[in-house]
């Protein structure tokens, strides 16, 4: 799984399922420093043979906010989830901080 600046943020080792609406919610991720966090699968763009993430760099992955259990996410948590990178398509780099004109 590669971020913004096609740097690898981490490895995809499960894949959440929505039951309830028969769908894909979120990618688990493994990252560098061995923790497991999560990735909404509507900032995810599947390749034949990668997923790029165009809201956040290879290296912020490390900071996505974790859940508190392994196996369910609560609402707070996917808040924070989809705050994280919705803020990293506006502030992930210098460049998008500035105005457009």
């Amino acid at each position: 799984m590669l971020g913004d600046d096609l740097v690898e943020g981490g490895r995809v080792v499960d894949l959440w399922v929505d039951r309830s609406e028969m769908l894909f919610r979120y990618l688990e991720v493994e990252v560098a420093g061995g923790g497991r966090v999560l990735l909404p699968m509507n900032f995810a763009r599947v390749q034949q043979r990668r997923i790029l993430v165009a809201s956040i760099l290879g290296h912020q992955f490390a900071k996505v906010p974790a859940t508190r259990a392994a196996e369910q996410v609560t609402l707070l948590e996917e808040e924070k989830i989809m705050a994280y990178y919705g803020a990293g398509t506006l502030y992930a780099t210098p460049s998008r901080q500035e105005p457009l004109l």
